[in-house]
């Protein structure tokens, strides 16, 4: 993917994970006045919801942890700034499933 302006192109490209899982790590995520992290989780089962528990890690100290339950066959996008605590300020996450349904998860950032 590519993108950019008048003077300047960025782009990336990843491969994305090639089975499920039940936790889910991520080292970064930052919410400012620039960037706005968004946590996405997709649950492949054709009949069972994932029972997903995340949980951020602040830099500097404190947890904040939030329940999530993923539909069956279907995806959850979760933005982290609406968290309550959560608005700003740099983190690592970890997603936990506590039903045994594999899930995909992914972080995204973008710029408002």
């Amino acid at each position: 993917m590519l993108y950019g302006g008048p003077s300047w192109t960025i782009g990336h490209a990843g491969v994305g994970a090639d089975q499920v899982g039940t936790t889910w790590r991520f080292v970064e995520g930052e919410n400012n006045g620039y960037l706005t992290t968004y946590l996405l989780l997709a649950n492949p089962h054709p009949t069972t919801a994932a029972q997903a528990t995340v949980t951020f890690y602040r830099v500097g100290g404190g947890e904040v942890t939030t329940a999530v339950t993923v539909p069956a066959h279907g995806r959850v996008s979760l933005p982290v700034a609406g968290i309550e605590w959560m608005a700003s300020g740099a983190f690592r996450t970890v997603v936990t499933v506590s039903n045994g349904v594999g899930i995909v998860a992914e972080r995204a950032a973008c710029v408002p």
